[in-house]
């Protein structure tokens, strides 16, 4: 899902920048400056940017944990791995915790037996909860009457790939309960 919104987008933005990016020839006598006008005046100058979403060059090391744990489980899943991505979970706010819903929900897709065991053995746990939100923002996307429906569609999804494994009744029963948490009207 978040792929195919990414491919969207690269697909977009580069039509946008090669059709939309000008509309005609700039007439020099009608043009809003010229290049002597851009030379900025540092003593006059104010810093107008606004910092909230920009991570400081120190803060990154989070991220760059969390690809790595993220990486160490694509290799071979161990909890001791997810244990470690839980505690940045629980310390995490703003982008960081954002960048977790896609962890959790990673992990679902990708190690479902596994990380349903995780889950239900750890019943607080801050991965599932951006494991339902991720699900919730996902559905977003769609028209608010589609939602339901698509939301029916992922929980068959992935039941069908547990019954697949062979996960046992008391997984698919979590399961189940993850996806009636789920709120496909989140973000509205």
């Amino acid at each position: 899902m978040k792929n195919d919104k990414i491919r969207l987008l690269l697909i977009i933005i580069p039509g946008v920048i090669l059709f939309g990016g000008c509309e005609g020839k700039i007439d020099k006598q009608k043009a809003p400056f010229t290049h002597k006008d851009s030379v900025i005046d540092k003593k006059k100058s104010k810093t107008l940017v606004n910092n909230d979403n920009i991570v400081p060059d120190g803060n990154t090391r989070p991220y760059k944990e969390v690809d790595s744990l993220m990486e160490l489980i694509k290799q071979n899943y161990k909890v001791v791995v997810v244990q470690k991505l839980e505690k940045i979970c629980v310390k995490s706010d703003g982008d960081l915790s954002e960048y977790l819903d896609d962890v959790g929900n990673k992990l679902f897709n990708d190690h479902l037996n596994e990380f349903t065991d995780y889950l239900i053995d750890n019943p607080n746990s801050c991965l599932k909860g951006k494991l339902i939100e991720e699900i919730s923002s996902e559905l977003y996307v769609y028209p608010k009457s589609e939602r339901p429906g698509k939301l029916l569609e992922e929980e068959e999804k992935v039941l069908a790939s547990a019954s697949k494994q062979k996960l046992s009744s008391k997984k698919m029963a979590f399961i189940k309960e993850i996806f009636k948490n789920v709120n496909p009207d989140l973000l509205d």
